[in-house]
């Protein structure tokens, strides 16, 4: 028998309405869309963000949003307010997220079951106060738990312990749970949109784009920590004719900060010097196919300290163009469509792979590769497992 689906709370570090969507946006939808009460929610403010754009635009007391979604139901989107903001874990912030919690319990539509839906072991006291009679741990990065504070450590030991079903996004983001240890999650890769990509093709280049010579070696997503500024400065020198264009929000002016390190500084001033590595800024995620279609190679070039899954590798093989990317054990599986380098030799020669001859697999087979990992197959896997959850069989019992 098939049981009503339970209220969702979920708790995640990224606020619903950005830019770029993730895969929390991308998930929830669609659950949404097809009779899943969802309400979405990064936590109370912090003192700490005072300071910040998500400050500034919240009210003084908690609120919430409706964000339709086509379907059945609305994602319901908490809006913290600054009243009675985290500030050091102990009695203030027990206090404070017990207000939260109440917040969003009157924002839910008073199903009978409640699920509680993790992107975080910090957001671990709602399983509690909401009285979650389920509840999913999502990992979605390869975080080193060892540098976490005492704090976080236990709330991640009790969530692995608590959760019925634990999803993450790559193999290596699941090995050391503390406990269970290897196999103990459901993978889940991240997707993409592959119809919303694959209409790109027909759109006109974006004018900043078009102003750009060919050919253009394309990234999209933030300008941060993540990328190895001295390769692509490296590369960039060495062939001037090729153009590197970065679509995305760079890290200067926020916790990031490339004026905080010295040497990455140097690196990045090295990087903008360049007159062939272009940086575009933020576009609304429904212009990014047009720059996809726009590049003629598009490009991870992380360091080596990235071990995450990439949410954009997806929107990269369903444009169909080549892709290379950083050495990195998450993409080990993907070499037959994605030519993987380390070295900037290794980079140039992958670059003058993909002008020359295609680059790695066809732009048939990186299409098809996609189309495997659209969104909406990702979300019939997701419900499938939720409905294991609800039906009284846990995920990890079912391993």
């Amino acid at each position: 028998m098939q049981h009503e689906p339970p209220q969702i709370f979920a708790f995640a570090s990224n606020e619903w309405h950005t830019p770029w969507w993730m895969a929390r946006q991308h998930l929830f939808t669609r659950l949404a869309r097809r009779g899943w009460a969802v309400v979405y929610s990064t936590g109370p403010q912090s003192l700490w963000e005072r300071h910040t754009d998500k400050w500034r635009r919240g009210g003084f007391v908690h609120n919430c949003e409706r964000v339709e979604t086509g379907g059945s139901e609305a994602v319901i989107v908490d809006q913290p307010g600054r009243c009675l903001p985290l500030w050091r874990e102990g009695a203030w912030n027990t206090f404070a997220t017990g207000r939260h919690a109440r917040h969003l319990l009157r924002a839910g539509t008073g199903k009978s079951g409640r699920l509680a839906y993790l992107w975080h072991p910090r957001f671990w006291p709602y399983v509690e106060l909401l009285e979650a009679d389920y509840v999913v741990y999502h990992i979605h990065d390869a975080w080193n738990s060892d540098a976490w504070a005492d704090h976080l450590k236990r709330r991640h030991e009790k969530l692995v312990q608590r959760a019925d079903l634990i999803i993450a996004t790559a193999e290596n983001m699941s090995r050391n749970l503390p406990g269970i240890g290897p196999g103990g999650a459901r993978i889940l890769p991240h997707g993409v949109d592959f119809a919303a990509v694959t209409a790109g093709a027909g759109a006109a280049c974006p004018a900043d784009l078009a102003a750009i010579p060919r050919p253009r070696i394309g990234y999209t997503g933030r300008v941060n920590l993540k990328l190895d500024f001295p390769l692509i400065a490296d590369l960039a020198a060495r062939r001037p004719e090729l153009h590197w264009v970065f679509v995305g929000a760079t890290g200067i002016g926020n916790t990031f900060s490339f004026d905080a390190q010295p040497k990455v500084k140097a690196e990045w001033d090295r990087v903008n010097s360049l007159d062939n590595v272009h940086f575009l800024g933020v576009k609304n995620r429904r212009e990014i196919p047009a720059y996809l279609h726009g590049c003629d190679i598009l490009s991870l070039p992380f360091n080596a300290s990235c071990v995450g899954f990439p949410t954009k590798l997806y929107e990269y093989l369903a444009s169909g163009k080549p892709v290379i990317s950083w050495n990195a054990e998450t993409m080990s599986p993907y070499s037959e469509m994605v030519h993987i380098a380390s070295t900037c030799e290794e980079w140039s020669a992958a670059i003058e792979d993909a002008l020359t001859t295609g680059g790695r697999g066809t732009p048939e087979a990186r299409r098809s590769l996609a189309r495997f990992g659209d969104w909406n197959r990702r979300t019939d896997q997701l419900e499938d497992w939720l409905r294991e959850v609800i039906g009284g069989d846990s995920a990890q019992a079912a391993q």
